[in-house]
C-alpha cells in the first residue's frame, strides 16, 4: 500500500467514526486499531490517540462513543511496551475523565470501563508510583452502578489489578473487601462470579509467592475469618440458582 493509499484509508476510517451506523463505527474502530498495532510502536500516527481523546469529551455522544470504543480496541491490541508513557497516561485519563462526564449514560460508562480493563497493561507506572488510587477510586465507585455489566467488569478490572500489580494492591483492601463481599452476598450471579475471582486471583498470587518464597501480604490470611462465611453463603446461592 501506498503512502497515499494510507493516508487515504487513515482519514476515510476518522470520518466513518462519525456514522450513524454502529457497523460501520466498529468496522473504522478495527480498521484504526489495526493500523495503531503496525505504526505506535514506531512512534507513527500518535496523533491518533491525541484525536480520539479530545473528542471522547465531545459534545455528541455519538461522538465520544465512538471515540471511547476506538481508543478500547487500540488498547486492547497493544502489548504493554508498545505506548510510551505521556501517551498512555493521555489514553488512561480519557477513560477516567468520561467516566465522571458521563457517569448517568450507560452505554457510555460501559465503554469507558471497558477501555480501562484494556488500559492497565499500561499503568504500571502509575502504581509504582502511587498514583493508582486515581484509578481504582473510579474502579471501585462503578462496583455499584446500576447496570450490572458496568458493574461485572469494575470487578474484572480489580481481578486484572490483584493479577498484574499485587505489590501495590494493600492501600485499596478496605474497598475492594468492602465491594467484592456485597457483591458476593448480593448482586447478580455474573457479578458475583467475578468478585468471587477477586479472592480466588489474591490467593493464586500469595501461594505462587510462597512456594518460590518470596515475601507477600498475606492478604487471604488476613480475611480468612470475613472470607470464609461469604464463600460458604455465595456458594450454597450457585447451587440453589444451578438446581432452578
Amino acid at each position: 500500500m501506498s503512502d497515499t493509499q494510507q493516508e487515504a484509508l487513515k482519514t476515510g476510517s476518522l470520518e466513518a467514526l462519525g456514522s450513524s451506523d454502529m457497523n460501520v463505527i466498529r468496522a473504522a474502530a478495527s480498521c484504526i486499531s489495526a493500523i495503531c498495532i503496525m505504526e505506535v510502536p514506531k512512534k507513527k500516527w500518535l496523533e491518533v490517540l491525541n484525536i480520539l481523546c479530545t473528542n471522547s469529551n465531545h459534545d455528541a455522544l455519538e461522538v465520544r462513543h465512538a471515540s471511547l470504543l476506538t481508543l478500547g480496541y487500540i488498547c486492547e491490541e497493544l502489548m504493554p511496551n508498545e505506548l510510551d508513557k505521556n501517551s498512555s497516561d493521555y489514553v488512561i485519563t480519557a477513560f477516567l475523565e468520561s467516566l465522571e462526564l458521563n457517569s448517568s449514560d450507560g452505554d457510555l460508562t460501559k465503554v469507558s470501563i471497558q477501555g480501562i480493563y484494556h488500559s492497565l497493561k499500561f499503568a504500571a507506572e502509575n502504581f509504582k508510583n502511587g498514583q493508582g488510587g486515581f484509578i481504582m477510586d473510579k474502579v471501585i465507585e462503578k462496583t455499584q452502578y446500576q447496570n450490572d455489566a458496568v458493574r461485572e467488569i469494575s470487578m474484572q478490572c480489580i481481578v486484572e489489578v490483584v493479577r498484574m500489580y499485587y505489590d501495590y494492591i494493600e492501600p485499596f483492601m478496605a474497598d475492594i473487601s468492602e465491594v467484592t463481599i456485597k457483591a458476593a452476598r448480593e448482586d447478580e450471579t455474573n457479578v458475583k462470579t467475578q468478585a468471587i475471582e477477586v479472592w480466588s486471583s489474591i490467593a493464586e498470587e500469595e501461594q505462587a509467592r510462597a512456594d518460590k518464597g518470596l515475601n507477600h501480604s498475606n492478604i487471604i490470611e488476613t480475611a480468612f475469618d470475613m472470607l470464609e462465611p461469604m464463600l460458604e453463603d455465595t456458594i450454597q446461592d450457585l447451587n440453589i440458582g444451578n438446581e432452578e
